[in-house]
């Protein structure tokens, strides 16, 4: 599967528009409020929203109803996404997070942030509020709540180890509409200076008899995090 050609020059449009959405005052906001620098391959000093602008296009286009995102530090990629819906003036975004701290060591990325704000408050910016919900708990126990919603874009950023972003995928599988997106954040990181048992490039290499996209990470000073997208 390729990302449709309309897709990709959506997402350079945005960028280049001078009138964008994406001015780099909002851009430079957005990375700064909701802790983009982790990984995204954007570039802050040039108000470049990097892997944000593929979901912000991925969903506009999409006009999903529902959106899932499974883990983030400060909300960086559930903002994006809600941001989209709101532009679609359609969809809603589910944001799940555990709220760890560093001092847990299934924390991945986590530094308690979820437990110490009010998220609606901290969604305030640009009014994204109405569209999305904060869920302070485990993608496990999300999962039990016992909704039959199903999403059409979900989104796994939390649990990066082997075993752990194999379970997010078999919760959150059946759960994905037909035609629908999957995308896991970190398919090429091998090792981690925090982790040891960094899995989700093993994961995402098993993958097989699934089209799937590996978008790479250009910044060569950091982490190569890495980014996959599945279609149902």
């Amino acid at each position: 599967m390729g990302i449709p050609r309309s897709i990709i020059e959506y997402i350079w449009r945005l960028q280049d528009e001078k009138n964008s959405l994406f001015s780099q005052r909002i851009a430079r906001k957005l990375i700064l409020h909701y802790g983009g620098n982790s990984g995204h391959n954007l570039e802050e000093d040039k108000s470049f929203l990097g892997y944000g602008l593929i979901h912000y296009a991925l969903i506009s286009n999409l006009k999903p109803k529902r959106v899932l995102c499974i883990g983030s530090t400060k909300g960086f990629i559930p903002a994006i996404c809600a941001l989209a819906c709101k532009e679609n003036a359609k969809g809603h975004v589910d944001f799940v997070d555990a709220g760890y701290d560093k001092d847990n060591p299934n924390h991945w990325g986590g530094i308690g942030f979820w437990k110490e704000v009010n998220p609606d408050k901290h969604f305030s910016f640009p009014a994204l509020s109405p569209w999305i919900t904060t869920h302070i708990m485990r993608s496990d126990q999300f999962a039990r709540l016992g909704t039959k919603r199903r999403w059409q874009y979900i989104y796994i950023d939390a649990d990066h180890s082997y075993k752990g972003v194999k379970k997010d995928f078999e919760l959150f599988w059946p759960r994905l509409a037909k035609g629908g997106f999957m995308v896991f954040h970190d398919v090429l990181l091998k090792e981690h200076p925090e982790h040891a048992d960094f899995g989700v490039w093993k994961f995402w290499n098993e993958i097989k008899n699934i089209d799937k996209i590996t978008i790479p990470y250009t910044h060569s000073r950091v982490l190569p995090s890495g980014l996959g997208i599945l279609q149902k």
